[in-house]
């Protein structure tokens, strides 16, 4: 059940997958992903939930998301949305890709920028290279720039759960298309 502070996240698999199992999987953010998604189910957010991302999801189960969805689905922490593909938004990633390496890249995870339009504009996946060519393409598409992409690996879990007991906003350096200005540049 939603509460009024509670955000509705776009949850990328790799973020489930990567909160496996210790034995289940080397990479070092098995614990930042994992606080995360405990502390996405304690504080009360949504997951939301796509065909696109179920698919995605049940491809790659761990122990812990199998246990960690339960929950979630048990206390009603999820909504399904089913946003039909963004024409615009996937002509301006064919027009600011360069190649098609660039371009299957982007349109990989189109899906994920569409829940978030269709939700409340927020994305958590590892994802770097996806995020660094959305932000190029952000110059061309300005709807771009309202979706905040959280990277745990970015934050630590102290930071990421202080962000999502504030109710999740959007930080200026977590939107899409955000570049750091050089120090001593206005």
């Amino acid at each position: 059940m939603r509460t009024e502070s509670s955000k509705r996240l776009v949850i990328d698999a790799c973020v489930l997958s990567n909160a496996g199992e210790l034995r289940e999987t080397s990479s070092a953010s098995v614990g930042t992903c994992r606080e995360l998604l405990q502390a996405v189910l304690a504080i009360r957010h949504t997951m939301v939930m796509t065909p696109e991302l179920s698919a995605e999801w049940h491809r790659h189960p761990t122990k812990f998301a199998r246990k960690w969805m339960k929950s979630m689905c048990a206390h009603k922490q999820w909504c399904w949305v089913a946003p039909a593909a963004d024409v615009p938004l996937r002509a301006a990633l064919t027009r600011a890709a360069v190649g098609d390496k660039q371009l299957d890249a982007m349109l990989k995870d189109a899906h994920l920028l569409e829940a978030a339009a269709a939700t409340d504009k927020t994305i958590v996946s590892l994802e770097r290279e996806s995020k660094k060519l959305y932000d190029c393409a952000a110059g061309r598409y300005g709807p771009l720039r309202a979706i905040a992409w959280v990277n745990p690996d970015a934050y630590g879990p102290a930071r990421l759960r202080g962000w999502l007991e504030a109710g999740a906003p959007a930080e200026q350096e977590m939107m899409i298309g955000y570049a750091e200005k050089p120090a001593g540049k206005e």
